[in-house]
């Protein structure tokens, strides 16, 4: 057998990793439900469908007439099947929605519209109420705003007067919805980063009571603000958090990415024990002079130990993810491929470097239980540096230092993409995080081979 397979198969089989990976996977789990519990546990079916419609009401003596929208996940028009319902369920009137996705409907005494779409419907109340509020603009003409989306919106707002979406957006162009209960207008939407900071502007000059326009976000955005109207009276301002990825695989991609936090904060305490019983003890105890007395060369234990172990870390943070990927698929029906792949990258890299660390440390310290100790301490020490650099430095030394100087840059990197899923405006540069990360693994290793070579044994 292989001797690499053969100590990975003593490595990982070994009941403490086993027993870890089992607890850590369920206490995982049960954090990751408790945020999808909060966050989208409680949402309607209606929030996964592929169907979305946004309209204007205008109620001429009792004649309900209704301009709107009909739009996928993406922003693009879709041509749907629009009813207008009495109080009691039965269909004053019907028509389609165009190519374009535009409809225009009326019916005298309608409370309600269905929108259906392939095997979807969806419905809105046309009455006022606290959700769409009305402003009356004569006694014989209220209009009001009516809605119903699904949950992979990039951005909403909505004033009452003014309904902002922006949804699909790929590369930092996205599709940006306007309604408003005027057909002129102005609309100012300002972009600002996760310090506040503007960053860019926009303004759009609409002309439409319903709005459809590319939107071109800047690259690093967290907020937006819009502001408009086109009178004093009718004027307002909100700032709103912007999602880069859609409401709701930001909300699930939340729930998995804690799924991790224990598994990161006390796993790699296992690879740290998994260092110092396949090689630290060997060493103290003088066994790894009996060992190369057989035809092995140094190199040649050293890098199979020093491989092995690492393959251990591989396997496990790769099992993790994908019992974390399916339970969330049996919750939501939807597998998080991305940020799961996003999770293995985190784990391998924080697992790889503290059993690189705690394995050159075994051929400069004598004692095994000091090794072990002084590993442990080092974790400990650096995730507590981690934890208070927020605290004490601006945001770009932070960036600088989390992205760069970190021993684990490249897990900073995965956590940014699993809630970005863009490069554009990162604050980092993919190369040199990667070549960073590299350093610090290669460096020790090579460390600790030099080390081993001389040492007396």
């Amino acid at each position: 057998m292989n001797p690499i397979i053969y100590d990975f198969k003593r490595s990982f089989f070994r009941l403490s990793v086993l027993i870890f990976l089992v607890v850590f996977a369920v206490l995982g789990i049960g954090i990751g439900y408790l945020v999808y519990n909060a966050s989208i546990a409680n949402l309607p079916r209606s929030s996964y469908y592929d169907l979305n419609f946004v309209g204007v009401t205008f109620n001429y003596n009792g004649t309900v007439i209704i301009c709107g929208y009909v739009f996928d996940n993406q922003g693009n028009p879709l041509v749907a099947t629009v009813e207008l319902l009495s109080h009691t369920g039965k269909v004053i009137s019907i028509t389609q929605s165009n190519s374009s996705g535009f409809f225009v409907i009326q019916g005298s005494n309608a409370s309600c519209i269905a929108v259906k779409y392939s095997t979807y419907q969806e419905k809105a109340n046309i009455s006022s109420s606290e959700a769409y509020k009305t402003i009356s603009i004569t006694p014989q003409q209220p209009f009001h705003i009516i809605y119903n989306i699904t949950e992979f919106y990039n951005y909403k707002s909505n004033s009452g007067n003014i309904l902002v979406i922006i949804t699909g957006v790929k590369g930092c162009v996205g599709k940006l919805i306007l309604v408003s209960i005027f057909k002129r207008g102005i609309l100012n939407l300002t972009f600002y980063n996760e310090r506040l900071k503007t960053i860019g502007s926009c303004t759009i000059n609409y002309s439409s009571y319903i709005t459809i326009t590319k939107l071109k976000i800047k690259p690093g955005t967290q907020f937006i603000s819009i502001e408009g109207g086109n009178a004093p009276a009718f004027g307002f301002r909100t700032m709103l958090e912007y999602y880069p990825i859609p409401y709701i695989e930001y909300a699930i991609n939340q729930g998995v990415i804690s799924t991790s936090s224990l598994f990161q904060l006390f796993f790699p305490i296992i690879m740290i024990y998994l260092a110092y019983v396949l090689y630290s003890k060997l060493i103290d105890g003088g066994a790894v002079e009996f060992i190369i007395s057989r035809p092995l060369t140094r190199a040649d234990f050293y890098l199979t130990r020093l491989t092995s172990g690492l393959l251990t870390g591989v396997v496990t943070s790769i099992i993790f993810s994908l019992i974390v990927g399916d339970t969330f698929s049996a919750l939501v029906h939807y597998f998080p491929s991305f940020v799961v792949s996003m999770m293995i990258i985190e784990l391998v890299s924080i697992l790889s470097f503290y059993y690189i660390l705690s394995f050159m440390l075994s051929n400069f310290i004598k004692s095994a239980s000091a090794t072990l100790g002084i590993s442990i301490a080092l974790f400990f020490i650096i995730r507590i540096v981690e934890g208070l650099l927020p605290i004490f430095l601006p945001t770009n030394v932070v960036n600088i230092v989390g992205y760069y100087v970190n021993p684990t840059s490249i897990c900073s990197v995965a956590m940014y993409l699993s809630t970005h899923l863009t490069l554009a405006g990162a604050p980092f540069n993919l190369g040199i995080s990667i070549a960073a990360q590299l350093a610090w693994l290669i460096g020790l290793s090579l460390l600790g081979y030099l080390k081993f070579r001389r040492m007396d044994l």
